[in-house]
């Protein structure tokens, strides 16, 4: 028998026969016998050797796998990846940009996680599906656990598809068509509805109600629909308009913002004109963050709880128990409305 099927003959009483080949693999690795880059024996190696079967060999490969420890490349076979014996789990986390909100999610997630053995690599597409399938084909099969914010794109629904249930977790908004897929979703609808509702006569002392929404926004369309449908049937004059323009600022009138860029420049606008926040017009931004919670005294907000999905959602990189929820939106009423 190898040298390297030697780390094998140690009996671990309780350990199942996949667990003792894990077992075995790590010791490989903390001897220095078996070195990052180099390629581990053939399945079928494994097989001889050890005297066990195929299912049980990839059970053991794949669990290092799911670790980072290992990886696998066509006709080369599986060869070590990192020396990092310890780690656990490794995650692929995959946002639509790193703002603020996003920024908010993933130290919650990095927060609870730590200590835990669990390693996180970042990625952003920024609402390009194309970049969304090159990164997940490039990186498929090499995580325990992807986290992502998926894009409504047929290719991309594919490739979801292909990632088991119980190594995905769908964020922001779920498009994946397998039911038993876990997420962790905002509601752009019915639930901007409820909130907006909440305010109503709030937003009826002003003359107007303005959403600033830019086209080609990779926000969903949704909120349009619910800013229309609350209008509607609040009898709210109102409209939507692509951007704020410098000079265009209108005395008692009320504005919803999605993008913190159009937020900074319609506050400067308001300035410019000589309007005071809360009192001549009204500002509610989209999405909750540390700095709207201080600028000119507090910015009024609708929002999802970030942190709280970025502790569930490392709930579930810990203990892979399938969830599907709709995390709340509320308005956090501040001197802006």
């Amino acid at each position: 028998m190898s040298v390297f099927f030697k780390n094998f003959k140690i009996v671990e009483p309780g350990h199942t026969k996949h667990e003792q080949l894990v077992s075995g693999v790590i010791r490989a690795i903390s001897s220095k016998e078996i070195r990052s880059g180099q390629t581990l024996p053939p399945v079928s190696s494994f097989m001889q050797e050890l005297s066990i079967s195929r299912m049980t060999v990839l059970k053991a490969l794949n669990e290092l796998k799911d670790r980072g420890i290992i990886e696998s490349r066509n006709r080369i076979g599986y060869f070590v990846k990192s020396e990092n014996i310890k780690q656990q789990l490794k995650v692929l986390l995959f946002l639509t940009a790193f703002n603020q909100y996003h920024e908010i999610l993933y130290n919650t997630f990095l927060d609870k996680i730590k200590d835990k053995n669990v390693s996180v690599d970042l990625f952003f597409h920024h609402g390009n599906p194309d970049v969304l399938r090159t990164v997940l084909k490039e990186h498929m099969g090499k995580y325990g656990l992807y986290i992502i914010t998926p894009i409504q794109d047929q290719k991309v629904l594919g490739l979801l598809d292909k990632i088991p249930g119980d190594k995905l977790l769908q964020i922001m908004r779920p498009v994946c068509s397998k039911k038993e897929i876990s997420f962790l979703s905002q509601d752009f609808y019915e639930e901007v509805v409820t909130a907006l509702n909440g305010i109503s006569e709030r937003i009826k002392s002003y003359d107007e109600f303005i959403l600033i929404y830019p086209e080609g926004s990779f926000h969903s369309a949704d909120i349009k629909k619910a800013f229309n449908r609350f209008c509607d049937e609040n009898r709210i004059s109102h409209s939507i308009e692509e951007k704020p323009l410098l000079n265009s600022i209108r005395k008692n009138t009320a504005y919803f913002v999605i993008e913190d860029s159009h937020l900074i420049k319609l506050i400067k606008s308001a300035e410019h004109s000589g309007f005071i926040l809360g009192r001549d017009i009204g500002i509610l931004s989209y999405n909750d963050t540390p700095t709207k919670e201080i600028i000119r005294q507090g910015i009024t907000v609708l929002s999802t709880d970030f942190q709280l999905m970025g502790r569930k959602a490392a709930d579930f990189a810990l203990n892979r128990r399938p969830i599907q929820e709709v995390i709340e939106t509320k308005i956090i009423l501040r001197k802006s409305l």
